[in-house]
């Protein structure tokens, strides 16, 4: 009977063992689903030359804190803040926020789609 117990118990144990693995292996697919929808949201906005004279407003990256010159590759964010395109990327790989406002990038342009 202690035998039976002890193998019950184990089983038991496996189980909810195999239970969190799943849970845990659900919540790591979500996440890369999640990454890789927002990844394709990112690489949708819109980007822009800049040109001194259409941009007076923009003086320098605030990432970088470099001046612009006309021709930098910018992307434009949805909260309408703009970034050397070299500099904003790996910052969108690390963090799904503006950095001056810290709007979720993802979730607006995401929602912001037809």
């Amino acid at each position: 009977a202690q035998d039976l117990e002890l193998a019950l118990h184990r089983s038991l144990e496996l189980r909810s063992g195999r239970g969190d693995d799943e849970a845990a292996g659900a919540r790591a697919l979500q996440d890369a689903m999640e990454r890789s929808r927002c990844i394709h949201v990112v690489n949708g906005l819109p980007r822009e030359k800049y040109d001194k004279s259409t941009h007076k407003q923009l003086v320098e990256c605030e990432l970088c804190l470099v001046d612009y010159e006309d021709g930098d590759e910018l992307l434009r964010l949805p909260c309408m803040h703009f970034f050397h395109l070299g500099c904003v990327m790996p910052w969108l790989e690390k963090s799904r926020t503006c950095p001056i406002c810290q709007l979720d990038v993802c979730e607006v342009a995401a929602t912001a789609d037809p």
